[in-house]
C-alpha cells in the first residue's frame, strides 16, 4: 500500500468537523455566517456591547453579538428600534 494507514485515535479534519457538528446538534446550537455592517457595529458600540476600538476584531464582534442575543432573549435590554430606521 502506498497510502498512509489510518491511525486509531488520530482524527481527520472531516472527523473533527462531524464531532463538533454532533456536539452542537446535541446542545441545540447552530452555526451561522453573519455579515455585520458599519451601521450594526455602531449600534453595538452605542449600546455598550462593543468597545469603539474593537470593530475590526472578529472575536470581539462575535462576543458582542453573543451578548446582544443573550440580552434580547433574556429581556435584559430594551432597544428603541425607531432610532435605527
Amino acid at each position: 500500500m502506498s497510502g498512509q494507514a489510518h491511525q486509531p485515535g488520530k482524527q481527520t479534519g472531516a472527523t473533527e468537523r462531524m464531532r463538533r457538528y454532533r456536539e452542537r446538534r446535541d446542545r441545540g446550537a447552530v452555526v451561522i455566517s453573519l455579515e455585520v455592517d458599519r451601521f450594526t457595529l455602531d449600534a453595538l458600540v452605542d449600546h455598550g456591547f462593543l468597545a469603539e476600538a474593537d470593530p475590526k476584531s472578529r472575536a470581539k464582534v462575535h462576543e458582542a453579538v453573543d451578548l446582544l442575543l443573550f440580552a434580547l432573549s433574556d429581556d435584559a435590554i430594551e432597544i428603541d428600534w425607531e432610532k435605527y430606521e
